[in-house]
């Protein structure tokens, strides 16, 4: 996410390939970017759970359901922007 704004899903496509005249070394180029806006519904359930009083673990879980979602629809987003399918992707990766 940006920040800590919760304003959307910073996503990016990059290609990794090794260096020709080292090998063991690698070059990674930006092929694509986008930020993938949060939904309004969602921001308010993450600032529920951060909250002790009004955290549940029922809540927690339904939470972190929608964020796999959401990413799904970020990684969806930059395909659809770029025309490639998820099967162009060798690898996706999430920090945090």
């Amino acid at each position: 996410m940006s920040g800590t704004s919760l304003d959307g899903c910073d996503v990016v496509l990059v290609e990794i390939a090794p260096l020709r005249s080292q090998p063991e070394r690698v070059s990674i180029d930006t092929l694509a970017f986008l930020t993938h806006p949060m939904p309004d519904n969602l921001r308010d359930m993450i600032f529920k759970q951060l909250k002790p009083v009004t955290s549940r673990i029922d809540e927690l879980t339904k939470l972190d359901a929608a964020l796999s979602h959401w990413f799904v629809e970020a990684i969806q987003a930059l395909l659809s922007q770029t025309g490639l399918q998820a099967e162009d992707v060798d690898l996706i990766g999430s920090h945090g």
